[in-house]
């Protein structure tokens, strides 16, 4: 049995329609005039917390004039004190990242070849790790 009902479905493009979105997380950073994404998002807030309070405690080992600083945001983030900081210039975000998944007449939509999975080279958690 399917549940065809509207208040299901988000939309239509093509024939297919986007089932209700689910919740992810990640960190953002403002970047010139936008925010770039600094890793793949996560199925939980905490776990979006630990990744960006792991990138300040990176920084405050490779910057030990900003040390104390660095690693109190890092705990403002993770303690859930902080869902933004500002900090040396930058602005930092937890943010809420809403998937979704396309439904054909078939069911769920198949990978497709032209589908990309998240640069590796914009991972700073992956940066921090390496430097």
């Amino acid at each position: 049995m399917t549940n065809s009902s509207n208040h299901d479905r988000v939309g239509r493009r093509g024939g297919a329609a986007r089932t209700s979105p689910y919740t992810a997380y990640a960190a953002m950073a403002l970047e010139g005039r936008g925010w770039r994404q600094m890793f793949p998002a996560l199925p939980t807030e905490k776990g979006a917390r630990h990744g960006l309070a792991e990138i300040f405690r990176g920084h405050a080992v490779r910057n030990p004039a900003w040390g104390d600083r660095y690693l109190q945001v890092a705990d403002d983030i993770q303690s859930e004190a902080a869902d933004q900081v500002i900090l040396g210039g930058g602005v930092y975000r937890i943010v809420r990242i809403e998937q979704t998944v396309v439904m054909t007449e078939y069911g769920p939509e198949s990978p497709k070849p032209t589908d990309r999975e998240f640069p590796a080279e914009l991972d700073d958690r992956r940066r921090r790790a390496e430097g």
